[in-house]
């Protein structure tokens, strides 16, 4: 998962959410954005008895509030309010509250998505609504969701939302995309005079946003396809496009774009993932920093920040992850692609994809949070790494981060709600800016396989 994703689920899929439940963990700090008490789950997957059964089709966590959109068109919200990051009013944090001021304005809401600091929401009649600390393009901050001077095309069937720190990509289900805000990346000094490099400034005129395709070139939207899915990271975007390639865009300065040793910069325009070519991807996400890749064949492969061990590969050290990366500019051991003869520097972040070898088997989901991963795998276990929270991980773990991925317990257990005896499935995967990760599983009674 990306942001919040929503429109047009399909009947079958529809009746099984109406009986749905979500499960969530992670390091909640007591904000209340798991819907529950953070003392009563100790860092373990539970499921939040509130939202059970009330037709929840979508979530979307951002920095410490968690929004999710119901079949009714309701918007939901986990965690605190009363500010500009928070709307809202609520003392019990971790009660599900629905927003009630779009309600009364009979607003049905199709789609939401969240950063950690922009926040999106699209209605049944293409509106857009903003709620933030900052300045955003068409509305300011505000404490509640703000109508934007922007609506998207009436037939526009929305089918994902993906927020960044300060920018939002809105996904059609024809492959429309619309993309407002800009890229900031706090590391970095950006003079003032190159300021409009960073601003995302759709060719549109006017309050109705247009897509004709923008910002991915024509040339590349004729060779590989529409756009299927889209991801945001902290200030980078990823696209998935019809034929498995990828495209990525923004802030590429710790290797999150995966473009290779030469691609650090800033990436103006979508660019091919070509480290990725001949790997055909059928699912990404992208964290604050680092981004994950879904093949085909169920491989999961990563590149960006391993700070805290978010990529998976076993490494913590500059040095080991260099020794990775070296082996696959050398085409040593099939990991990947890249063009040979540049120098490997000793940095604790992967420019190119590598395959994240230490999986029990084929994966389905996948899912970032700001510096933690997780998968499900065909087989249901789920596993997470990275930044983890105490008591979330196995005996075995150590800490609370983890360079190699561990399985997670709970409700997620072997016996437990996805497992052959309860029955059900998960159906998407979200992560949260701070690591609070959310399955959304379905009523039960069947299985499907990866």
């Amino acid at each position: 998962g990306g942001g919040g994703g929503g429109g047009g689920c399909h009947r079958a899929l529809l009746r099984r959410l109406l009986s749905s439940c979500v499960v969530s963990w992670g390091p909640d700090d007591g904000s209340g954005q798991l819907g529950r008490p953070a003392h009563r789950s100790k860092g373990l997957p539970r499921e939040v008895p509130a939202l059970s059964g009330k037709g929840v089709v979508a979530c979307a966590p951002g920095g410490v509030q968690t929004f999710l959109t119901t079949a009714e068109g309701r918007l939901v919200i986990l965690g605190p309010a009363g500010t500009a990051r928070h709307p809202g009013g609520c003392r019990d944090h971790a009660k599900p509250k629905v927003y009630t001021t779009l309600k009364r304005q009979g607003v049905r809401v199709m789609a939401v998505g969240t950063g950690d600091m922009t926040s999106i929401a699209v209605d049944d009649r293409g509106q857009l609504y903003y709620w933030g600390p900052l300045p955003f393009p068409g509305g300011g901050p505000s404490a509640a969701p703000q109508r934007l001077d922007y609506q998207l095309p009436v037939a526009t069937v929305v089918k994902r939302v993906a927020c960044g720190a300060t920018f939002a990509v809105v996904l059609g289900n024809a492959g429309e995309v619309f993309a407002l805000g800009e890229f900031v990346d706090e590391s970095i000094n950006i003079p003032v005079g190159e300021r409009d490099r960073w601003r995302i400034t759709s060719p549109s005129s006017g309050a109705l946003l247009e897509s004709t395709g923008w910002p991915l070139p024509p040339e590349m939207l004729r060779d590989h396809g529409r756009v299927v899915d889209v991801s945001a990271g902290s200030a980078h975007t990823l696209f998935l496009l019809a034929d498995g390639a990828v495209a990525g865009w923004g802030v590429g300065r710790e290797g999150q774009l995966g473009m290779g040793l030469g691609q650090l910069s800033l990436q103006a325009t979508p660019r091919l993932v070509e480290p990725l070519q001949g790997v055909p991807i059928k699912a990404l996400a992208a964290g604050e920093k680092h981004s994950l890749f879904l093949a085909v064949d169920g491989a999961v492969w990563a590149c960006g920040s391993n700070l805290h061990g978010q990529l998976g590969l076993g490494v913590y050290s500059a040095d080991g992850l260099a020794d990775l990366v070296r082996e696959a500019v050398h085409g040593g051991d099939g990991r990947s692609a890249a063009v040979e003869g540049e120098a490997v520097p000793r940095n604790r972040f992967s420019p190119l994809p590598l395959r994240v070898d230490l999986l029990s088997g084929p994966c389905r989901l996948i899912a970032c949070g700001g510096s933690s991963s997780a998968a499900v795998l065909s087989s249901g276990l789920v596993y997470h790494w990275g930044i983890i929270g105490s008591g979330q991980q196995s005996e075995a773990a150590r800490g609370s981060d983890t360079e190699r991925p561990i399985q997670v317990y709970g409700d997620l257990a072997p016996g437990g709600l996805t497992s052959q005896e309860g029955g059900r499935t998960i159906l998407d995967l979200e992560a949260s800016p701070r690591g609070n990760f959310f399955a959304l599983c379905d009523a039960g009674g069947h299985h499907e396989a990866g």
